[in-house]
C-alpha cells in the first residue's frame, strides 16, 4: 500500500509539474558571455584567485587536453559532450564541442569554468 501511494505521489508530482522550456544546446553563442578579464575590473581579489585555482585550467590543462582526446577516439567521439559539460560549459551550451579537438573553441570558452557561467546558470538538466 505504502509502495502505491508513492508511485501515485510520483506520478502526480511529474504530470503536473510545471513544464521548463530549457535553453537547448546551440540556442547560446560564446558572445553571450563575457570574458573573466571583464569581472576583474570589479572583482579582483576574486579573479586572482580563480586564476590560481584549477576552474582557470579545466579546459587548457594539459593532462585534460591528451585524457580526453584518449577517452573520445576510444569511445568514438561518445565521451566528448560528457566531458567538455564541465571542463567547457560554455564550449557545450555554444555548440562548440564537439569537435573535441578544440578547433572551433572561443577564447571565452577555452576559460574553462568560468565566472559568466557559474554566476549566471539558473538550472541543468543534466
Amino acid at each position: 500500500m505504502t509502495f502505491l501511494l508513492f508511485v501515485a505521489i510520483i506520478l502526480f508530482v511529474t504530470c503536473t509539474a510545471s513544464a521548463v522550456d530549457p535553453t537547448g544546446f546551440d540556442e547560446l553563442s560564446s558572445e553571450d558571455f563575457v570574458t573573466n578579464s571583464k569581472c576583474a575590473n570589479c572583482h579582483a581579489i576574486l579573479r586572482s584567485q580563480h586564476d590560481d585555482s584549477m576552474h582557470a585550467y579545466a579546459y587548457t590543462d594539459p593532462l585534460y587536453q591528451k585524457e580526453v582526446l584518449l577517452a573520445s577516439e576510444d569511445t568514438n567521439g561518445q565521451t566528448d559532450e560528457f566531458c567538455s559539460r564541465c571542463h567547457t560549459p560554455i564550449g557545450v551550451v555554444s555548440g562548440e564541442v564537439p569537435p573535441i579537438d578544440g578547433s572551433m573553441i572561443s577564447d571565452v570558452a577555452a576559460e574553462g569554468v568560468q565566472c559568466d557561467f557559474c554566476h549566471t546558470v539558473s538550472e541543468s538538466a543534466g
